[in-house]
């Protein structure tokens, strides 16, 4: 058969495919003359076995790769950041695009050359035993500090022969403690000051658990004149169908409409989730039928309108509910609380009693934190479920309405900024912190000295605090007693 013939019998199969109303899956094996030629390669995960090559594969806003590419353009040095969901082929896009530009690019991630960075040993002295060795461990954060001073002082870094040169930093070290945070900083602040290459941090921010750029780098930093952002974007449904479709028609199988449109509803925008799921599914097929499929999740509205719109009323589908949510049980109910108020709009009764709700799941929880507890959602969700079904019997259903984001969320990110900015304030500049301090006020003794010894080192602070001592009005040994309990107080 000629190779247009095979073009155009796959053309009418794949036309065949798009129109069909089934709903099983409906991909077809490859002959056994395309698994012979692939053989090598069955092994490979497809997410890696068909990654782009070139920017026509990718399936990402033409304007995020339009200013990607703006910016690798210009080949000189500078910082920049670029943020988005998991599987939203942020770090594809930079590979894709250097190779395009010809970039020599080392990366940087927590597996970075960890048998020859991260660990040194050295044998003792020969009248010890043999077996008895040392073995430093270097820190992550130490070992990344390392690497970025390596790699804007000395070229010859894990670069290729090419001119143009580029850092990238795929995974960032821990950041769990403010001091981690700060060598972080500092580490990041010489690399910008003095970047003789172009570096692209890449971070993932999920809805929780954000790496977003003001929470990592600072004000400070983000200020700085040679530091760009990108946000990407979930990838969109017709990407998806794109990136599906690429990955069908290399293995050699169709794929049925219907299929297509399963795997890009329960990967969320992910395409390298899909991609996962696709050959799953290809694999775990067998003669019956029998496939298996990721757990559909929902969208934090998809989740709000089942519990807003009275679509569920039992506690074990309110429970499901919050389980599928790719938000926090904490955040759900905190988003819930901002929104139930505009659909019980007839009974002032029904808005007290789901209030008075809300206030029992806040004290049940037992922290007056972020998050809540699952069980505290729940007694949220019941609530209003038992709410709006005595309230309507008065007022009739709810319209669509528009959900908003929690106030409170976007306090809690001005309160981090404020404290990010003021622990700087404080490490950079401790005299002039002591300083504006009225040695008057009581609120020195309860809340200055405190705070500070929990934002700086109880060590460092107790040396800039001599000086001040008699202005203080405070014996060095009640001020000793107060950093030693900031610093039993940092413990983890």
């Amino acid at each position: 058969m000629s190779t247009g013939a095979v073009g155009r019998r796959r053309r009418r199969l794949r036309e065949r495919s798009d129109s069909s109303d089934g709903d099983g899956w409906e991909a077809r094996p490859a002959s056994p003359g395309v698994r012979r030629r692939r053989g090598a390669d069955q092994r490979l995960l497809w997410v890696d076995k068909y990654a782009p090559d070139a920017a026509g594969d990718l399936c990402v806003h033409a304007r995020k790769l339009g200013e990607l590419r703006q910016w690798l353009a210009r080949g000189r040095g500078g910082v920049l950041i670029v943020s988005g969901p998991a599987g939203s082929a942020k770090s594809t896009s930079i590979s894709v695009l250097a190779s395009e530009l010809q970039y020599s690019v080392v990366y940087w991630n927590e597996s970075f050359d960890l048998s020859s960075h991260a660990f040194t040993v050295r044998e003792q002295s020969r009248r010890e035993r043999d077996t008895d060795r040392c073995v430093d461990r270097e820190s992550r954060l130490a070992s990344f500090r390392r690497f970025l001073s390596q790699s804007q002082r000395y070229g010859s870094l894990a670069f290729g022969s090419g001119s143009r040169k580029l850092v990238v930093v795929d995974e960032l070290p821990l950041l769990a403690k403010p001091a981690q945070v700060d060598e972080f900083r500092t580490a990041c602040r010489s690399a910008f000051q003095a970047s003789r290459f172009p570096i692209i941090f890449v971070l993932t921010s999920e809805f929780e658990n954000r790496q977003t750029a003001q929470r990592v780098f600072g004000s400070d930093l983000l200020a700085s004149p040679n530091v760009a952002q990108i946000r990407f974007n979930a990838v969109s449904a017709t990407g998806m169908r794109k990136a599906l479709r690429r990955v069908a028609d290399g293995e050699g199988f169709l794929l049925g409409k219907d299929a297509i449109e399963r795997i890009v509803a329960a990967s969320n925008g992910d395409v390298r989730s899909a991609i996962h799921q696709l050959q799953f599914d290809q694999v775990a097929c067998t003669d019956d039928g029998a496939t298996v499929e990721k757990d559909m999740g929902l969208s934090v509205c998809h989740a709000l309108g089942k519990v807003l719109y009275g679509k569920v009323s039992h506690v074990d589908e309110f429970e499901r509910i919050i389980e599928r949510c790719d938000i926090g049980d904490g955040l759900f109910c905190e988003h819930l609380h901002e929104n139930y108020l505009r659909f019980l709009k007839m009974s002032v009764e029904a808005q007290r009693d789901t209030a008075s709700a809300f206030s029992d799941a806040d004290l049940m929880s037992q922290a007056y934190g972020r998050s809540l507890p699952s069980y505290a959602s729940v007694i949220g969700c019941l609530a209003y479920s038992l709410s709006r079904r005595r309230d309507s019997t008065s007022s009739p259903p709810p319209s669509w309405q528009p959900l908003r984001s929690p106030l409170s969320r976007e306090m809690r990110i001005g309160i981090d900024g404020r404290k990010s900015d003021l622990r700087d304030f404080c490490r950079d500049n401790p005299t002039q912190a002591l300083q504006t301090v009225n040695p008057d006020a009581s609120s020195m003794w309860t809340d200055t000295l405190p705070y500070m010894a929990l934002i700086m080192p109880p060590n460092r602070l107790l040396y800039h605090i001599r000086s001040h001592k008699r202005r203080l009005g405070m014996s060095m040994d009640l001020l000793s007693v107060i950093c030693g309990t900031a610093k039993s107080l940092q413990r983890p």
